[in-house]
């Protein structure tokens, strides 16, 4: 008999696998790994059955980041919170205020 793992809840799921790690008082820079998003089988479950999409297009990522950044800059500009836009190893340290 064959028996099924028990279905995690997002705790389990995220402990000892989520780590924040601040790089200065001033900023907090979150980076995120997720295993299943690294190769087509996974990252096509995510957008069908996680998403609900019926197709797994490429597009419908940047749908999600469109729409994540429109809302960090929303969030920003209802708290009055500066956004800088930084060039390529620019240093973010030297640059804040």
């Amino acid at each position: 008999m064959v028996s099924m793992p028990t279905p995690l809840n997002i705790r389990d799921l995220l402990d000892k696998h989520v780590t924040l790690q601040l790089e200065s008082v001033d900023g907090l820079y979150l980076n995120g790994y997720v295993p299943d998003l690294q190769h087509g089988a996974g990252l096509v479950r995510f957008l069908c059955a996680h998403r609900g999409q019926p197709i797994a297009s490429p597009a419908l990522l940047g749908h999600i980041t469109g729409k994540f950044v429109a809302e960090v800059k929303a969030f920003a500009q209802r708290h009055n919170v500066p956004l800088f836009r930084f060039e390529l190893k620019e240093s973010k340290d030297q640059r804040a205020p």
